[in-house]
C-alpha cells in the first residue's frame, strides 16, 4: 500500500527560516501566534529554535492561517520588503561577502534552499534581459498559498539584491501567472515597473548590466567561510529529507506489522543503542 502524492508532498521537510521569519512579522503586526500555530503541531519552542525544519504541509497551514487572521491579502508584500537578508543567516552572509552582484546571483541559486521557500528559481538571459523565474516547489504550493509565496519571495528578491548593491534593482517589468488579485494596485506600487498578470511563468526581467556592479560589503574571506558553511547545512539538509523519505517507506511497507526499534534500525542502517 502507497501514500497518496499529497500526503507525501505534506510530509517534505524544508528549513524554517522562512516559516520562522513571517511568524516574527506577523506578531510584529500584533497577530497571536497561538493561532498561527494553530493545526500546524508546532508550539512556541519549535518557533524559536534554531536549525529548525518545518513540513510543507505545516508551512502551508501557516501561511493559511496568516492569510485569515490578518485579513490582509497583500500581506506577502508587504513582509516580503521588510526581510532583512542577515535573517537568512550563512545563506545572506554569503550573498553580501560576493564580489559582484553576478556572483552573487549563482550564490543565490546554489543556496536557494537555505532560505526554506515555498517557491524554486531558475536564472536564465537572453538578448535583453536576466530572467528569474519562480516556481512552486511543492504541488501543495497552489491558490493564495502560491500568490503570497510569489510576493514575499519577488518581494524578498528585489529588496535584499537592492541592500546589498546600495542601490535600487533595474526590474524593467514582472510576470506573474496568476489572474490579477484584488489588491493588484499595490504590485506597481511595490515595485515600481509593469506587472503583467495571467503570463505562463512568475518572472523578474532585469537589465542584466547590474550582474558588474560590485558589493560594498565583499570580503573574499569571509565568503570562503559562509559558502563552505552553506555547503555544510545544504548537505544536512539533503539528508535529513532523505531519512525521513526512508523512514516514512518503511513505515508503509509495514503496515498491518510495524516494526519495533531493532527491526526499524536494521531496515533504515542505522544503530538501535
Amino acid at each position: 500500500m502507497n501514500s497518496s502524492p499529497t500526503s507525501a508532498a505534506r510530509k517534505r521537510i524544508i528549513r524554517a527560516d522562512s516559516a520562522q521569519w513571517l511568524i516574527r512579522q506577523a506578531m510584529e503586526h500584533g497577530l497571536s501566534i497561538e493561532r498561527l500555530l494553530a493545526s500546524t503541531k508546532l508550539d512556541l519552542g519549535w518557533a524559536q529554535k534554531k536549525n529548525a525544519t518545518i513540513s510543507y504541509g505545516q508551512y502551508c497551514k501557516l501561511i493559511e492561517n496568516t492569510l485569515d487572521e490578518s485579513g490582509d491579502l497583500g500581506i506577502g508584500l508587504k513582509f516580503g520588503r521588510e526581510i532583512n537578508i542577515t535573517d537568512f543567516g550563512f545563506f545572506g552572509y554569503a550573498l553580501m561577502s560576493c564580489q559582484t552582484m553576478a556572483e552573487a546571483s549563482q550564490v543565490g541559486l546554489k543556496f536557494w534552499e537555505l532560505g526554506g521557500q515555498l517557491l524554486k528559481l531558475s536564472v536564465t538571459q537572453d538578448d535583453h534581459y536576466l530572467i528569474i523565474t519562480f516556481f512552486p516547489a511543492n504541488p501543495l504550493v497552489r491558490g493564495r498559498i502560491l500568490i503570497y509565496a510569489v510576493e514575499e519571495d519577488i518581494s524578498t528578491t528585489i529588496s535584499s539584491f537592492a541592500f546589498i548593491m546600495n542601490q535600487p534593482l533595474p526590474v524593467e517589468k514582472i510576470h506573474l501567472s496568476y489572474s490579477a488579485p484584488g489588491h493588484r494596485d499595490l504590485y506597481v506600487k511595490e515595485f515600481g515597473c509593469p506587472v503583467y498578470f495571467g503570463q505562463p511563468e512568475n518572472q523578474i526581467f532585469l537589465n542584466p548590466g547590474f550582474l558588474d556592479r560590485p558589493i560594498p560589503t565583499a570580503n573574499a574571506e569571509v565568503a570562503i567561510l559562509v559558502k563552505r558553511q552553506c555547503e555544510e547545512l545544504l548537505l544536512n539538509l539533503q539528508r535529513s529529507d532523505e531519512f525521513v523519505e526512508k523512514v516514512r517507506r518503511v513505515l508503509v511497507d509495514s503496515l498491518g506489522h510495524f516494526p519495533n526499534s531493532s527491526e526499524m534500525a536494521r531496515k533504515l542502517g542505522v544503530s538501535s543503542s
